[in-house]
Protein backbone atom coordinates (compact mmCIF):
# COMPACT_ATOMS: atom_id res chain seq x y z
CA UNK A 1 0.00 0.00 0.00
CA UNK A 2 1.13 3.26 -0.76
CA UNK A 3 1.46 5.42 2.03
CA UNK A 4 -0.80 8.35 0.82
CA UNK A 5 -4.22 6.59 0.83
CA UNK A 6 -5.93 8.13 3.79
CA UNK A 7 -9.37 7.12 2.69
CA UNK A 8 -8.52 3.17 2.63
CA UNK A 9 -11.38 1.45 4.65
CA UNK A 10 -11.08 -2.11 6.09
CA UNK A 11 -14.09 -3.19 3.43
CA UNK A 12 -10.70 -1.93 0.71
CA UNK A 13 -8.82 -3.98 2.37
CA UNK A 14 -10.45 -7.23 3.26
CA UNK A 15 -11.77 -7.34 -0.45
CA UNK A 16 -8.07 -6.67 -1.53
CA UNK A 17 -6.78 -9.21 0.94
CA UNK A 18 -8.79 -12.60 0.05
CA UNK A 19 -6.94 -15.41 -1.19
CA UNK A 20 -5.39 -14.35 -4.93
CA UNK A 21 -5.78 -16.81 -7.71
CA UNK A 22 -4.24 -14.80 -10.12
CA UNK A 23 -1.14 -12.63 -10.03
CA UNK A 24 -2.93 -9.53 -8.86
CA UNK A 25 -5.99 -7.75 -7.64
CA UNK A 26 -6.06 -4.32 -8.47
CA UNK A 27 -8.13 -1.83 -7.81
CA UNK A 28 -10.53 0.01 -10.91
CA UNK A 29 -12.18 3.51 -9.63
CA UNK A 30 -13.96 3.52 -12.84
CA UNK A 31 -10.99 5.11 -14.69
CA UNK A 32 -7.83 4.06 -14.23
CA UNK A 33 -6.22 0.73 -12.73
CA UNK A 34 -5.00 1.92 -8.95
CA UNK A 35 -1.76 -0.37 -8.73
CA UNK A 36 -0.04 1.00 -5.65
CA UNK A 37 -3.46 -0.05 -3.39
CA UNK A 38 -2.99 -3.68 -5.03
CA UNK A 39 -2.39 -6.90 -3.39
CA UNK A 40 0.21 -8.84 -6.01
CA UNK A 41 1.39 -12.98 -5.74
CA UNK A 42 5.32 -12.11 -5.17
CA UNK A 43 6.23 -14.63 -7.47
CA UNK A 44 4.69 -13.24 -10.55
CA UNK A 45 5.36 -9.68 -9.38
CA UNK A 46 9.09 -10.29 -8.90
CA UNK A 47 8.84 -11.41 -12.85
CA UNK A 48 6.88 -8.99 -13.85
CA UNK A 49 9.07 -6.38 -12.19
CA UNK A 50 11.97 -7.89 -13.84
CA UNK A 51 10.27 -8.21 -17.52
CA UNK A 52 9.52 -4.17 -17.07
CA UNK A 53 13.23 -3.13 -15.99
CA UNK A 54 14.78 -5.61 -18.62
CA UNK A 55 12.81 -3.37 -20.80
CA UNK A 56 13.60 -0.44 -19.05
CA UNK A 57 10.31 0.29 -17.87
CA UNK A 58 9.80 1.43 -14.68
CA UNK A 59 6.05 2.76 -14.25
CA UNK A 60 4.27 0.47 -12.29
CA UNK A 61 1.74 0.36 -14.81
CA UNK A 62 3.91 -1.80 -16.68
CA UNK A 63 4.33 -4.37 -14.69
CA UNK A 64 0.51 -4.21 -14.79
CA UNK A 65 0.73 -4.56 -18.41
CA UNK A 66 2.75 -7.81 -17.84
CA UNK A 67 0.76 -9.16 -15.83
CA UNK A 68 -2.56 -8.59 -17.67
CA UNK A 69 -3.42 -11.29 -17.96
CA UNK A 70 -3.32 -12.83 -14.31
CA UNK A 71 -4.70 -9.78 -12.77
CA UNK A 72 -8.24 -9.34 -11.14
CA UNK A 73 -9.78 -5.87 -11.30
CA UNK A 74 -11.54 -5.12 -8.44
CA UNK A 75 -13.84 -2.23 -9.40
CA UNK A 76 -14.85 -0.02 -7.01
CA UNK A 77 -18.39 1.66 -7.20
CA UNK A 78 -18.71 5.68 -7.52
CA UNK A 79 -18.44 5.88 -3.36
CA UNK A 80 -15.67 3.40 -2.98
CA UNK A 81 -13.63 5.24 -5.33
CA UNK A 82 -13.02 7.44 -3.01
CA UNK A 83 -10.75 5.17 -0.96
CA UNK A 84 -8.13 4.54 -3.60
CA UNK A 85 -8.00 8.61 -3.87
CA UNK A 86 -4.10 9.75 -2.85
CA UNK A 87 -2.60 12.91 -1.58
CA UNK A 88 -0.08 14.16 -3.62
CA UNK A 89 -0.18 17.67 -2.28
CA UNK A 90 -1.55 19.80 0.70
CA UNK A 91 -4.09 20.78 -1.37
CA UNK A 92 -5.60 17.74 -2.06
CA UNK A 93 -6.84 17.46 1.07
CA UNK A 94 -9.09 20.49 0.53
CA UNK A 95 -10.73 18.35 -2.02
Amino acid sequence: MACDLPFLDAALIAALSAPLAGAARVPFDGQRLQPLAALYAPTAALAAVEQSLAADKRALMHVLDVLADQTERLVLGESDARTVRDWDTPEDMQG
